[in-house]
């Protein structure tokens, strides 16, 4: 029901990240958030370019607890209007990259990175701005979207040149395509203040997979953030972060918390009968309204730090 829908969203928002869970990121020793945002958090879904208050209030909140605890709060667009994929991470309609495709989508990404600018420029915990998530997919046997590459490397200055007319202090963090792994936009520097972005998952965690991103960075004399990683197991990990960082590349794990996990700092207890919904979105029946509001209701609790087991290994 939409009444419930408005109340299950308000309440995880309120709980799903609290002060308690980045001061717990504080004691396991990160020293930087990378804060995902959907733009429609920040962003009236709709023809005219509307601001919700309320989104940009939960941001600064948390922006507030990474600097009470002395950590940087990176602000990813995860999901960008009109999405910047090609796959269903972005909360895009229909996986398609309607970021390069609709010059709307294009006018309020432009005009989201401006407010944000403005918002933060002045703000020493913000540590960078992760001007866009993951753009364009491969093709993978699905639609070829890497006609649109030449676009991003467009879109990636006109944000810039923006950007830079309210913040010239921020340092800037730019992915590639192919879930950022595909480095062929970087032929030089996009700005002077600038982080090559790029994402590791499944590889075999030896140098070779970090050896193209390296020799990149040196060519361009830039600084290399494995942004995102992990997903993995507790081996994977204890072989491949330590080489990272010897050879002088940051590492973000992705996620922080997720349900019924081993390989991620908190995991979600399932709510009972949560296999019902899972059964429901693969065509089984509706479990009934009551009893779904049940099961949700059961999740917005067990999402609470206090309520998750913890894998501080």
């Amino acid at each position: 029901g939409k009444a419930y829908a408005e109340h299950f969203w308000k309440s995880f928002r309120e709980n799903y990240i609290t002060r308690e869970d980045i001061r717990y990121m504080a004691e396991l020793g990160y020293n930087s958030v990378r804060i995902p945002i959907n733009w429609r958090v920040l962003m009236e879904d709709g023809e005219e370019i509307r601001w919700k208050e309320e989104g940009f209030e939960l941001l600064d909140r948390c922006v507030n607890w990474c600097e009470e605890e002395g950590m940087y709060a990176f602000l990813d667009l995860h999901g960008a209007p009109g999405g910047q994929t090609g796959a269903n991470i972005d909360d895009s309609l229909d996986d398609v990259p309607r970021l390069f495709i609709d010059a709307d989508k294009k006018e309020k990404c432009l005009a989201l990175w401006h407010r944000l600018a403005v918002r933060y420029k002045d703000r020493e915990a913000v540590g960078g701005y992760d001007l866009l998530n993951e753009p364009i997919c491969p093709p993978d046997g699905g639609r070829d979207n890497d006609y649109l590459i030449p676009q991003l490397a467009r879109l990636y200055r006109e944000l810039i040149a923006d950007i830079r007319t309210v913040d010239q202090k921020h340092l800037l963090s730019i992915e590639g395509a192919h879930w950022a792994t595909d480095l062929r936009i970087f032929t030089e520097p996009f700005d002077d203040n600038m982080v090559l972005h790029f994402h590791r998952y499944a590889e075999m965690p030896q140098r070779s997979c970090l050896d193209a991103y390296v020799k990149k960075a040196e060519e361009l004399d830039i600084p290399l953030w494995m942004g995102e990683t992990g997903e993995n197991s507790n081996e994977w990990y204890a072989a491949f972060y330590p080489l990272s960082v010897s050879m002088g590349i940051g590492y973000n794990l992705w996620p922080w918390k997720k349900m019924a996990c081993t390989n991620s700092p908190c995991s979600i207890r399932a709510p009972k009968d949560y296999d019902l919904v899972i059964a429901y979105t693969n065509g089984d029946p509706h479990p009934g309204y009551a009893k779904s509001r049940a099961i949700f209701d059961e999740y917005l609790e067990n999402i609470r730090l206090e309520n998750c087991d913890l894998h501080p290994e």
